[in-house]
């Protein structure tokens, strides 16, 4: 009988994004479509907790994908009045 190669080591779960991930991931939107790979490269060494706030993002419908891997943030009436970004409106509390 053949033995294993390798050993296999247990993953360990990503952890789960927090409030200055969500900010930072934020800050990055602008009036245009921004590539996720820009964001990542931005943000943080984590690419796992930005494809997380991304989706939180999407399921609060804070953003819109757009072709070739590019989100841009919905317009929000009282996040342009106010200047502060995409999700000053607090539609998105976790």
């Amino acid at each position: 009988m053949l033995e294993p190669v390798f050993e296999v080591q247990p993953v360990e779960p990503t952890p789960e994004p927090d409030a200055d991930n969500r900010a930072r991931v934020s800050s990055t939107h602008g009036p245009a479509p921004v590539a996720i790979d820009d964001i990542e490269r931005a943000t943080s060494p984590d690419i796992h907790s930005v494809r997380t706030v991304l989706i939180e993002f999407d399921l609060a419908d804070l953003t819109e994908r757009r072709g070739a891997q590019h989100v841009s943030p919905l317009t929000v009436p009282s996040a342009e009045a106010s200047g502060s970004g995409p999700i000053a409106d607090n539609r998105f509390k976790h």
